[in-house]
């Protein structure tokens, strides 16, 4: 791939276009698509795991859009270097939202990592789509952004509080829910998942649930 454009669409937010021959044939698997970037650092590559926050076949683009935490591993480095021009490849992945058909109400739960994977989700549900409720966790105010979709965003800033506080708080009174998707922090989203298993009695199969960083992981974030 080659970078086309680079957009800072917040202060720690860095969105990158990225051009292929090979993304005019590509299909999405999923709204919450992932794929490897095969990031060169010490000599050999380093894969780590971001949302195809857009896809554009005619323009043979996609855009990702890239945490730049304050401890950064390979990706960050090479996001906050990243020029038209610069080369990076590429590896394939897949998606992990699944509601069931018959799952009726929906709580999708992010933070900062996952906050490009949960857009992608809410721009991608039909107009009208009903029973859905959205909650992201960011570090403070600063961080929201426009989010496409007709599901209204409960921005939770965490203002200090360890990470996954604030999703936790969300499922105190979940109500009725026919499937949950968590994505963040893994302690914070193992913790969520417990309390809508054991607390709230959701079926585990019908949880999609994934850890896309660790508190002090020394390169920081494996995912955004």
């Amino acid at each position: 791939m080659t970078v086309t454009a680079v957009v800072d669409l917040l202060p720690r937010l860095r969105r990158i276009t990225l051009t292929a021959e090979e993304f005019r044939a590509f299909v999405r698997a999923g709204a919450d698509e992932c794929f490897g970037l095969l990031v060169p650092a010490d000599g050999r590559p380093h894969l780590r795991w971001y949302t195809v926050r857009e896809h554009r076949p005619g323009l043979a683009e996609i855009d990702v859009d890239v945490v730049l935490h304050d401890h950064g591993g390979p990706a960050v480095r090479w996001a906050l270097a990243a020029r038209p021009g610069t080369r990076i490849d590429f590896r394939r992945s897949g998606a992990s939202y699944a509601p069931p058909p018959d799952c009726g109400t929906q709580l999708l739960l992010a933070d900062e990592t996952a906050l490009p994977a949960l857009a992608a989700i809410v721009e991608s549900l039909p107009p009208g789509t009903a029973g859905v409720r959205a909650v992201v966790e960011l570090p403070n105010t600063s961080w929201t952004y426009d989010v496409g979709g007709d599901v209204e965003i409960e921005w939770r800033p965490r203002d200090g509080t360890a990470p996954g506080t604030r999703l936790l708080e969300a499922v105190v009174e979940p109500g009725r829910v026919g499937y949950a998707w968590v994505c963040g922090e893994a302690a914070g989203v193992k913790a969520v998942r417990r309390d809508l298993i054991r607390g709230w009695g959701l079926d585990r199969r019908r949880i999609t649930f994934s850890g896309y960083w660790r508190v002090g992981r020394e390169d920081g974030y494996d995912q955004g």
